[in-house]
């Protein structure tokens, strides 16, 4: 039976171990939410005909977005549609 300070080796060697295991999924989660990050920085930009997108802090994005009723028809069949894929993937499951 190992002594205490063997003990303590091993479970520190295990969570090194679980650390090495999970970096990888926490380079892909940090980048994934760091992508999301961007775009969200980037819905705040105001849009010129002639120069693009002009980087400044607007709402007329979102103004736009909730003042006009194709985008609530469209959110609307999005919903159903990921509701019914996650009915469908839980019966099947």
């Amino acid at each position: 039976m190992p002594d205490r300070a063997g003990r303590r080796s091993l479970a520190w060697r295990a969570a090194g171990s679980t650390l090495l295991l999970l970096a990888p999924a926490f380079a892909i989660t940090a980048s994934l939410l760091a992508a999301c990050l961007v775009i969200l920085r980037y819905s705040f930009n105001a849009w010129s005909p002639t120069g693009g997108m002009v980087t400044t802090w607007t709402l007329e994005n979102y103004v736009a977005f909730l003042s006009d009723s194709f985008h609530y028809t469209v959110l609307a069949t999005t919903l159903r549609v990921s509701l019914v894929t996650t009915a469908a993937a839980l019966l099947l499951g």
